[in-house]
């Protein structure tokens, strides 16, 4: 999550897999800050940080922890590891950006964010075009990123991607008896529902971790049997948005491509043809549009249909 919201803002990121490589990367290449989780595979956030501080030539390089721990205790631990301060997850965009601002000297790009220019709004109404969604409070999603839209679909969508099958593998994991591995799995998931607002799932993996912690494997069951709906509901409601609402990171231009479309070769064939006419200012394109109009592909893409209509109408042939 944090990745794409500061490469949304133009920022280049590197991601380390685990606490080990996020040491080698430190050492091999330069940056102007570390983003540091506390919990990683094979090497945590705080001994990756201690070994980096061992190295002279990297003692002020800034390292952030980031975490869904807010207790003092641990706050002061991850200073004493080395880190300089603290991004709290569930992550809220304009905390994240106020923290790197302290650390990060050269980020014009953080104080010149065009926020504006990124929310995904219908430009006519001005109406939020993302649906009340069952297990999801939205609100709270998009003030978590500034209001976003565009970003926020896409993180929706990326968690419909990431955990279809999250049952599943909690299910293999259980069975292997690795807890270690099912309590960074669910910190991961945490702090995911956390950003999207999904604030019963998040309630639920907080009790979750609580059962792991404990070891034993009657509670763990008992609780996802609370968990798993909390976690259903969230991607159903990710999958009828999918359904119902077009993905505003995809262009009209790439909607509608040839090569992007499933359709049938009648419909290609117009397409291709209206683009030509378009293109070339041809007032035939009206022919073309109508009997494209009258096919399915029109039920497909209806906003698009309506915005070249209208462009059309007006003449702005260029535009359509």
């Amino acid at each position: 999550v944090a990745r794409e919201i500061m490469e949304e803002n133009n920022i280049i990121v590197t991601t380390a897999r685990n606490g080990r490589e996020a040491v080698q990367l430190a050492e091999e290449m330069e940056f102007d800050a570390v983003l540091m989780d506390i919990q990683m595979p094979e090497m945590d956030g705080l001994e990756a940080t201690q070994i980096i501080r061992r190295n002279h030539s990297l003692s002020q390089l800034p390292i952030i922890a980031m975490t869904a721990d807010v207790v003092e205790d641990r706050i002061q631990a991850y200073l004493a590891a080395g880190m300089n301060d603290s991004i709290f997850k569930p992550i809220v965009i304009d905390k994240m950006f106020s923290t790197l601002q302290k650390w990060v000297k050269p980020s014009s790009v953080i104080l010149n964010r065009k926020r504006d220019e990124k929310l995904f709004k219908e430009k006519e109404e001005g109406n939020l075009l993302i649906p009340p969604l069952a297990g999801i409070n939205i609100q709270q999603g998009l003030a978590r990123i500034s209001g976003n839209q565009k970003l926020y679909y896409k993180l929706l969508m990326q968690f419909l991607e990431n955990h279809e099958q999250t049952r599943e593998t909690f299910h293999e994991t259980l069975h292997e008896g690795n807890y270690s591995r099912l309590k960074s799995d669910l910190h991961t998931l945490k702090g995911v529902a956390g950003t999207i607002g999904a604030e019963e799932l998040y309630r639920e993996i907080q009790k979750m971790e609580c059962c792991v912690e404990e070891g034993q494997a009657e509670k763990i069951a008992l609780q996802a049997s609370f968990f798993y709906p909390a976690l259903f509901q969230v991607l159903d409601s990710i999958r009828k948005l999918k359904d119902s609402v077009p993905d505003p990171n995809v262009s009209i231009e790439e909607k509608m491509s040839v090569e992007h479309l499933i359709i049938s070769k009648e419909e290609k064939d117009l397409v291709k043809s209206l683009q030509e006419y378009l293109a070339d200012y041809d007032m035939e394109a009206t022919v073309v549009f109508d009997k494209l109009k009258n096919l399915p592909i029109a039920t497909l893409y209806v906003i698009e249909f309506k915005k070249i209509q209208t462009l059309m109408s007006h003449y702005d042939f260029q535009g359509a």
